[in-house]
Parts: C-alpha cells; structure tokens; sequence
C-alpha cells in the first residue's frame, strides 16, 4: 500500500494565503470606488439649536397620556441642552432642547 500525497494544488496554496489575496483584492476595489466617487464636504448633522431668553417656543406636553403642543416662553438656558420656560399659564417648567420647538404663530 502506498501512502496518500495531497493533491499538487492543496500544496501550491494554503488558506492563509487565499486569505490575504482576498483581502487585497477588497483593498483595490475600495480604492476604486474612493477615486471614483469624490468626498464631499456637507454633514449629515442636523443644524444646532439655540433659543435665546424672551423667545417664543412650543413645548411638548402630556395630557391624558396624549403628547401636545403648548405655547411658552424661554427664560433661561442652562447650558447646550436643559432651558427653563413659562407655558401660558404661567408655570415655570425645565424642557429638553428636544422639547422645545421654535414658535411660528403670535400668541
């Protein structure tokens, strides 16, 4: 009885190096792609945000468990997120930015 070699080809290429083959090829086509396609320069972020002390805002507000919308009034800004503000009936209430939104009709 003889003994079994491998086949010539499972010799010639191990699987490392198809490994690293692929991964060349990734780094071409990518490279493709980077040259055809030019980058741009617009962010996808959304716009910042800011409301000054005086300004008129709509807040979001709960009523029996449905969101709403209520006119008020910025007093004061904390910091980039947390403001205070008077809703119409006069109560002092903390809001999100996320809250709050810029106010488009007169009282």
């Amino acid at each position: 009885m003889s003994a079994r070699l491998p086949a010539q080809t499972t010799i010639a290429t191990r699987p490392s190096d198809s490994f690293v083959e692929s991964w060349e090829k990734l780094d071409t086509i990518k490279t493709t792609v980077k040259v055809v396609e030019p980058r741009t320069q617009e962010s996808t972020a959304a716009p910042a945000r800011t409301f000054q002390a005086g300004q008129r805002v709509t807040i979001r507000a709960w009523k029996r468990g449905k969101k709403i919308w209520k006119a008020a009034v910025v007093v004061h800004r904390y910091s980039a997120i947390p403001y205070t503000v008077i809703n119409a009936s006069g109560q002092q209430e903390l809001r999100h930015i996320n809250q709050m939104r810029p106010r488009a009709w007169p009282d």
